[in-house]
């Protein structure tokens, strides 16, 4: 190995601070790289700072091997630790050593005082049905101060841990900390009590009310990122939607993630403002549409702010507006069933540092989808018109439902690579017959074509799904304008069948395609 040792170290402590892998995986990592020869070992067994980046205390490994860790870490002056009780072994004696080491090292003095940076703590869902009382030590010892504690994360899905102490943590005396993490949101404060959380920058929460992120940015002046995970239980209501204009600005502005359902006033009452995400731009947005409408003049108001939301909401995403959209590499997908609609729009993967996504799910309620669906196709009409990279999947193809679909599709001329499914097939199928022979073929510079089949009941790949591709093929073909067409079958029961499937396709060019049993499998080239 030519790399000198400041260079190896560089790279070790690399992986064991990366925030992108799992403690568990880091660990691992480096404890391999130490066994690959005696250089390694020595250089690694010298860095206390690198071991005090992988404290991880667990009830998978055994406890010689987690004090072995600590003891290389023990010169250290900063550490970094997980307790985790996610996954858990129904050992006693497992469970013993976890609970006596945990607590041992929160209790250390020169640890919890001035040595933790950085604590993580995951909850399994039902641990503490036999440990009650490790849960109430655990809470305990975070009453009390942590001066150098930088970054905090507690998972708690099951409210294992007590709610009045953890609204009042570190005797609120931690002034360091910057970046607090916590599911759900029973951390989070109603008032300005809690000092410990004043000099927070970065939060991540699960709210359970909207009352909830706007008292987070109320209390923590100094946040700058907040990142909202989803809460499957709660649809955020619209009689929030006052408050929720007014402090649009400020949410949006700290905006970098969200996870939620709402009704659409409340999507409109978010995104009355204009701002860009201030790092990465992530959303998932499920919203309800049959929401609390008094009248038809109400449903329009409410469509009329929707544009303003849509335009605004864009924007928050890396700058995007309607006159540029195009100059993103962006890839969209479209869902539609009877009374859902899906749209996902995503940046290329290459995208540094992390891609755009944005995923807004429709749910139409009891009135009549037909009639949002079509509002809705002419609302994303402009900014879906410049795409290259398109996969629509009428899953309501068969009903009427997927015409409000046809203005838009009709329109994309920029596509150049598409994604194709057996219901998109009939819906493209269907639409070429409609506009007749004299009207151009749909997506005249179409390039390349991927076509995806997981082959099992009920969803089996018949001979008109083979032929129905075949005949969107030719009609490229004759027109002049052939494209690369990339086959990919995946299935241990349609193996047999590729021999008549590549039978029925033979003579197209540029065509490819590949067999795997499963998603997770290589695809293997079976022709082209």
């Amino acid at each position: 190995m030519n790399l000198n040792d400041d260079l190896l170290l560089l790279i070790f402590n690399t992986v064991a601070t990366s925030k992108k892998d799992y403690v568990e995986k880091r660990q691992t990592t480096i404890r391999y790289a130490s066994q690959v020869c005696r250089r390694w070992r020595e250089l690694l067994l010298a860095a206390s700072y690198i071991w005090g980046r992988l404290v991880w205390i667990n009830l998978l490994q055994k406890s010689d091997w987690m004090e072995e860790v600590l003891e290389r870490a023990k010169s250290t002056s900063f550490l970094s630790m997980t307790l985790d009780t996610s996954r858990v072994l129904r050992s006693g004696d497992k469970e013993h050593d976890f609970i006596s080491l945990s607590l041992r090292i929160l209790k250390d003095i020169d640890i919890w005082g001035l040595k933790l940076e950085e604590l993580t703590i995951l909850v399994a869902r039902d641990y503490h049905r036999n440990n009650k009382n490790f849960y109430n030590s655990l809470c305990d010892q975070l009453q009390k101060p942590a001066k150098n504690l930088r970054t905090f994360t507690v998972y708690d899905p099951s409210s294992c841990l007590d709610h009045t102490k953890m609204l009042n943590l570190f005797n609120n005396i931690a002034p360091s900390l910057q970046n607090f993490s916590c599911t759900p949101h029973r951390c989070i404060p109603s008032q300005h009590s809690s000092s410990w959380l004043s000099h927070i920058t970065t939060l991540r929460f699960c709210p359970s009310f909207m009352e909830d992120i706007l008292d987070a940015v109320t209390w923590a002046q100094c946040l700058r990122i907040l990142r909202i995970d989803t809460n499957a239980c709660s649809t955020f209501s619209s009689r929030h939607n006052t408050d929720v204009e007014a402090m649009s600005s400020a949410v949006l502005q700290r905006l970098a993630m969200i996870k939620l359902r709402m009704w659409i006033g409340t999507f409109n009452a978010l995104w009355s403002s204009r701002f860009i995400s201030p790092v990465e731009s992530y959303s998932v947005i499920y919203i309800d549409m049959d929401s609390e409408v008094a009248s038809e003049e109400h449903d329009e108001l409410e469509r009329s702010k929707f544009l303003v939301a849509l335009s605004n909401f864009f924007y928050h995403h890396e700058g995007i507006t309607i006159s540029n959209i195009h100059k993103y590499d962006l890839q969209w997908l479209l869902v539609s069933h009877k009374r859902r609609i899906q749209i996902t729009v995503t940046g290329h993967p290459s995208h540094i540092p992390e891609p755009v996504y944005m995923r807004l799910v429709f749910h139409l309620g009891d009135g009549d989808p037909n009639n949002f669906k079509s509002f809705l196709t002419h609302s994303i009409a402009e900014y879906i018109h410049g795409t290259k990279d398109f996969y629509f999947t009428p899953m309501d193809c068969l009903h009427s439902g997927s015409e409000a679909f046809d203005f838009i599709v009709s329109s994309l001329d920029a596509v150049e690579s598409l994604s194709l499914d057996t219901m998109s097939l009939v819906y493209y199928d269907r639409l070429e017959q409609k506009q007749g022979s004299q009207q151009p073929l749909l997506f005249p510079k179409l390039l390349t074509v991927c076509y995806m089949h997981y082959h099992s009941a009920p969803f089996k790949l018949d001979e008109d799904d083979v032929r129905r591709l075949r005949a969107f093929l030719l009609r490229r073909e004759h027109a002049g304008r052939p494209v690369s067409a990339t086959i990919d079958l995946v299935g241990s029961e349609i193996r047999d069948e590729i021999d008549k499937i590549c039978r029925t396709l033979h003579g197209l060019s540029g065509l490819r395609i590949t067999w795997r049993r499963d998603y997770t499998e290589t695809p293997t080239l079976v022709e082209g």
